[in-house]
């Protein structure tokens, strides 16, 4: 399987569906504002604190379970292998004992969630976040906003009613 019930053969064609934002967002660029591409496209690497704020979140969301978990009576803070280990299926069970230190598991869910999952990112972020955007931008957020959420979950809509997300809920998932 390949993730929550979309099998190894699916994998290349959500791979590809998943660029389709990004091959339209590059191709109306290059035919029609190649000139402004990086505007278009909303490429720019201007640091500014909503870059602080994301870094940090983490840390203060790991602060407030724990302090949650010492004040609350009905909120219990477990071990991670033990949170793990209850996250699992069962017939993965034994290899609760193996699992590595957490700093590693860290690590290298760091690396690798954001090398992986930085390819899909950046493929739908160059079409809704930055063709679409800049395009629509004439409309107002609340109307920009609306329209490339509908847009999106529309698009999103054939992976999710095929089980990705929501295994065994094809209607009730995309809704």
């Amino acid at each position: 399987m390949f993730r929550d019930g979309v099998g190894l053969a699916e994998g290349p064609f959500l791979f590809l569906f998943m660029w389709g934002p990004a091959v339209g967002a590059l191709s109306a660029t290059w035919m029609f504002d190649r000139p402004r591409w990086r505007e278009v496209l909303g490429i720019s690497f201007r640091p500014n604190w909503w870059w602080a704020a994301a870094a940090l979140a983490p840390a203060i969301l790991i602060l407030i379970a724990t302090f949650a978990s010492v004040l609350l009576p009905s909120v219990e803070l477990v071990g991670w292998e033990q949170g793990i280990g209850a996250a699992l299926p069962k017939e993965l069970a034994p290899i609760q004992g193996q699992l590595p230190p957490l700093p590693v598991v860290l690590v290298v869910s760091l690396l690798a969630g954001a090398t992986f999952n930085g390819i899909f990112m950046l493929a739908e972020d160059l079409g809704w976040r930055g063709y679409l955007w800049s395009q629509w931008r004439p409309l107002g957020f609340w109307r920009l906003a609306v329209l490339t959420g509908l847009l999106w979950g529309l698009w999103h809509t054939p992976i999710i009613a095929a089980g990705y997300n929501y295994p065994g809920e094809p209607v009730r998932g995309p809704s």
